[in-house]
């Protein structure tokens, strides 16, 4: 840990040194750099596993019974957080800002849901946020995240889902079957998040999720090889069980989000696209927790858009968590009539048929 700058007013070097009270008006850092690195050892599991059952406050209170601070301000700092022998664990934060009003360091203040590290308000915000998959495939980013705690709100800016390369230097890594995914969100925003269950239970929960103007593409090269592999385990419910973090978000309302699928045949030779766009949807009930599931097992999408840019449809989907090991789930789809030439560019190429005359 590093920093140019440390200000602090309002207490004196030995209260902070001897006093469990602490009472002080501002501290000021600027430029710090820390480095945390987490290397987990098996002969002090047990004790790991007791510390995490442990609120923040529990695990600082031998130190300090009380601590109020009227604002604390961080400015252009960075952080590095690196696990000891895990291949692309390390991730990192920077141009950090932090703004905190009305610190409160007790026992009150660690069950105060208005509270977000024990700040009446924080403004936090970092830039240029990213971490690679451990198959070194795929990197994860973000431009900008920001925190406002009165508000309960998250809001991420610029996040992204990136394919290390292009699709020949990503199939030289894969050698197999498999799908090549680009996503792109501009903007995500969380609401009503709990900062008691993310901060001490690393939980996230929120009432809603709110995002806007997203794309998704999706290559599949089907002239690869098959890996031999066919177990199905990447449908949205199991994908939603694989997140390391416990999860509930109540609602998300998707607006103007867009789909591209390509697939390169392997009878044809030839790459076809099919469109999805402007679509609009919600989804209720997404949640990877057993105990919330045990309650509300049914996870429900609707939306609606346009295939092809022109052919309106309709879509509602539901997803048993229960269930989540077999993949299974119901669809009820409804699709306007298509014409031959707006289903022909996808079926001759991916279907191998053409339709000469009619609708369909």
């Amino acid at each position: 840990m590093a920093f140019d700058t440390l200000h602090i007013t309002g207490i004196s070097l030995l209260d902070f040194l001897h006093k469990k009270d602490i009472s002080l008006d501002t501290i000021y850092i600027r430029h710090p750099v820390a480095q945390i690195y987490h290397d987990p050892k098996s002969y002090n599991g047990q004790q790991r596993k007791q510390d995490s059952t442990e609120t923040i406050y529990q695990k600082l209170k031998k130190q300090f019974n009380r601590i109020t601070i009227n604002a604390i301000e961080i400015n252009n700092g960075s952080l590095a957080t690196i696990i000891i022998g895990k291949k692309n664990a390390t991730q990192k934060f920077n141009d950090i800002s932090i703004t905190l009003q009305k610190f409160l360091f007790d026992s009150s203040a660690q069950c105060d849901n208005d509270r977000f590290f024990f700040a009446r308000d924080i403004l936090l915000s970092f830039h240029n946020y990213l971490i690679k998959t451990p198959d070194s495939l795929y990197t994860f980013t973000a431009d900008n995240i920001s925190i406002a705690a009165a508000k309960r709100s998250l809001v991420f800016t610029g996040v992204a889902f990136l394919p290390h390369g292009n699709k020949a230097e990503f199939e030289k890594k894969v050698k197999t079957i498999k799908d090549m995914f680009t996503l792109r969100f501009p903007k995500i925003v969380f609401n009503e998040v709990n900062w008691q269950q993310l901060m001490n239970k690393n939980c996230f929960i929120a009432g809603s999720a709110t995002i806007e103007d997203a794309t998704l593409k999706d290559y599949l090269d089907r002239t690869l090889p098959h890996s031999g592999n066919f177990t199905y385990d990447d449908f949205p419910q199991q994908l939603l069980m694989k997140v390391p973090t416990k999860l509930d978000i109540q609602r998300v309302n998707i607006h103007n989000f867009s789909v591209e699928y390509e697939e390169l045949s392997r009878e044809s030779k030839q790459s076809g696209k099919a469109y999805f766009t402007r679509i609009t949807g919600i989804v209720t009930n997404v949640t990877n927790m057993p105990a919330l599931i045990q309650k509300k097992h049914i996870c429900i999408a609707t939306a609606s858009g346009l295939f092809m840019q022109i052919v309106a449809m309709k879509a509602s989907l539901l997803f048993d968590l229960s269930k989540s090991s077999n993949g299974g789930f119901s669809a009820d789809v409804q699709v306007d009539s298509i014409n031959k030439e707006t289903i022909n560019p996808v079926a001759k190429t991916l279907g191998l048929f053409e339709v000469k005359a009619g609708m369909v």
